[in-house]
């Protein structure tokens, strides 16, 4: 592949060895294994999850590069993790149906406005839970709590991992943070933003040198990246979408690591009213009083 710098704002979409082209890819050979399947689940549309925190991961490990933030961070929106890893040897095809080809960018922010951003996005996707434009993210090198009745300020909820210690701290409002990500989510942060800085590597690649570099990957547990507390159950936490989950897995083989991306699953005609509403987009969060949640 070509290593030079793309124009992120014409033209994000990476040309494409990997992508699949009339039934093959370019490159058959395996890029490594994981030892578990590495899953999707509700919990990508509004918190983290197992194949958003491996994107995000592989994102931020191939970014610390000396010269860069103390503070940098991975982040990806929630709504390209098209699906999950099955355990065992990694395919390109699999890889490019859980992530799209797109470039990656490098952006400078503050604590202020990282806070801020996941707030706004997580209060949205804890409100609506829409597989194909969910306003989350997937997440690395941070821990964020959104807490809803609190008084503490945003940035108080936000720690970061330091690159030089390893410690997760809580920072200065001011405090610069570098962000790796992929050049579609530019349009979601804030526009006064300096101008980012294209990187000479797309997102697949990048995962696939984490994965061959850790092969075979044993994704131990995490705590969760993401947080809500006190903010009832989220839209992705309800009958209706147990209901669905459940069918799909009775009738679509390996529901959360599979041979079609779970926002196809999730957003295909089905015959039922129930999964019908699904398929159209719209679930949205009943606010009758529930217990606080914590996903992730």
């Amino acid at each position: 592949m070509s290593t030079e710098v793309r124009n992120f704002q014409e033209s994000p979409k990476m040309a494409p060895e990997f992508i699949m082209m009339s039934g093959a890819t370019q490159e058959l050979s395996p890029l490594g294994r994981v030892a578990n399947p590495v899953h999707w689940s509700l919990s990508c549309l509004d918190a983290d999850c197992e194949i958003g925190s491996l994107v995000a991961d592989a994102l931020t490990a191939w970014s610390t590069g000396a010269g860069r933030s103390d503070f940098l961070v991975g982040m990806v929106p929630s709504r390209l993790i098209g699906g999950g890893l099955v355990g065992g040897s990694v395919s390109w095809e699999a890889l490019s149906r859980a992530l799209p080809a797109e470039s990656l960018i490098e952006l400078r922010i503050t604590a202020h406005e990282l806070a801020r951003l996941l707030e706004s996005s997580m209060q949205e996707s804890w409100r609506s839970c829409q597989p194909r434009s969910t306003s989350g993210w997937q997440v690395s090198g941070l821990e964020f709590e959104r807490r809803c009745g609190s008084a503490s300020s945003a940035e108080g909820m936000l720690r970061l991992r330091s690159r030089v210690t390893g410690a997760v701290v809580v920072v200065a409002a001011d405090t610069p943070v570098g962000v790796v990500t992929v050049a579609s989510a530019l349009e979601l942060f804030p526009s006064q933003l300096a101008t980012p800085v294209p990187l000479p590597e797309s997102a697949p690649r990048v995962v696939a040198d984490y994965i061959r570099s850790h092969s075979p990957l044993n994704l131990s547990t995490t705590p969760a990246r993401l947080r809500t507390s006190g903010c009832g159950r989220s839209a992705c936490d309800t009958p209706m979408l147990k209901s669905v989950t459940s069918a799909l897995a009775a009738t679509l083989p390996g529901l959360q690591g599979d041979t079609r991306t779970m926002r196809d699953r999730m957003t295909a005609p089905m015959p039922t009213p129930l999964h019908a509403s699904i398929a159209s987009g719209i679930v949205t969060a009943s606010r009758s009083p529930a217990p606080c949640s914590a996903r992730g």
